[in-house]
């Protein structure tokens, strides 16, 4: 589960033209209720437009405390905000980024099922080899998405998206090039651990975009580019296999060329002032960083192959399983308690914890 929201003294690498900084901030300041006429309103709106600054200006998201979380009068500030009806160029730019990135990886996870027998065969590998191919992705996928959203608040949203794309490409020409099942899996890790980071950032950078009010419109339309991604990938898949199965990796070169050029001018950097970076390096929490993805390889790794390549009884499955438990319940306690003993932000809030809506999320 990625830690999403802004950490204390970071602020989003999104920069919104002038005109919707100066409307959005005129949103907040006056409420529906204030009892001003609509030509004054719309005076102080033009005023304000042309006095405000890039450095004056932040995203209304951006400005919520992260150690206690928003107040109920926050909240509702952020409810009652309107619709934006004068967004600027980049932000659709930067929203079509991340829906392309979405689809690449939806199509990328799906597109080998159908292919398997067929690489398999070619490669000389097993079809419990084979099955790692699939499995490999999903578990890097999924382990390395809190860290990966940790380091954006540090390094910014855009040079970890970018990041993280560099994995995920470099993960798909070593695939194609693969002629054994050790550089073909070594590629699929890859894929997958960039995946997990752009999959992270793609929803960080989205709450960044937009207010609470309309989250829930814009993240249906990532998740739009997924399910299409999802459908297509075993269609494309079996009509690129009876070519050459090289090119189910080869075809996310073209998309991932098009996001490098779309997420240097879409999303440019805002540079924070408040703290440098070795200072939030130290603060970050990197015991726990490396707590969770260890506990959370070794839970889920006897999980996959229990059954299949060993049995549920073996010690093979049951050893890892205990220790992946026993160290998520260490990193739990390290979390709750670790602002007593260091600096460090913990990687994920308790309050994920005691959370309703969050534990069924």
């Amino acid at each position: 589960m990625a830690d999403n929201g802004p950490r204390n003294g970071s602020t989003s690498d999104i920069n919104f033209d002038d005109e919707t900084r100066g409307s959005s901030r005129l949103q907040r300041k006056f409420s529906p209720a204030d009892s001003i006429t609509s030509a004054c309103v719309q005076d102080m709106i033009e005023a304000e437009s042309r006095s405000c600054t890039q450095n004056e200006t932040e995203s209304a998201i951006c400005n919520l405390p992260s150690s206690s979380g928003p107040s109920s009068l926050q909240l509702k500030e952020l409810n009652e905000l309107p619709a934006s009806s004068s967004r600027g160029w980049r932000f659709y730019g930067a929203f079509g980024t991340l829906c392309l990135v979405t689809f690449i990886i939806a199509l990328d996870s799906t597109i080998i099922c159908v292919a398997l027998p067929t690489i398999a065969e070619d490669i000389g590998a097993t079809a419990i080899e084979a099955f790692w191919c699939g499995t490999s992705f999903l578990l890097a996928s999924t382990v390395v998405q809190p860290p990966v959203a940790s380091l954006s608040h540090i390094f910014g949203r855009r040079s970890a998206l970018l990041a993280s794309l560099t994995v995920f490409t470099s993960g798909s020409i070593m695939a194609a090039l693969a002629k054994n099942i050790a550089v073909l899996l070594g590629g699929r890790t890859l894929q997958g651990l960039g995946s997990g980071g752009i999959i992270a950032l793609t929803y960080v950078i989205a709450t960044d975009l937009v207010s609470l009010r309309e989250r829930g419109k814009w993240f249906g339309l990532i998740s739009l580019n997924w399910a299409i991604g999802s459908i297509l990938g075993p269609l494309i898949g079996g009509a690129l296999v009876e070519v050459s199965w090289p090119w189910l990796f080869w075809i996310n070169l073209p998309f991932c060329g098009i996001a490098y050029i779309a997420i240097p001018i879409t999303m440019s950097i805002k540079r924070k002032g408040d703290a440098s970076v070795n200072s939030k390096i130290r603060e970050s929490d990197w015991i726990g960083t490396v707590i969770f993805v260890g506990s959370l390889t070794s839970f889920l790794t006897p999980l996959s192959w229990g059954g299949i390549m060993y049995d549920w009884s073996s010690p093979r499955t049951v050893i890892p399983l205990i220790f992946g438990i026993m160290g998520l319940i260490f990193f739990g306690l390290h979390i709750k308690f670790c602002r007593k003993y260091s600096r460090c932000d913990p990687l994920l809030r308790p309050s994920l914890f005691t959370s309703l809506t969050a534990l069924s999320a």
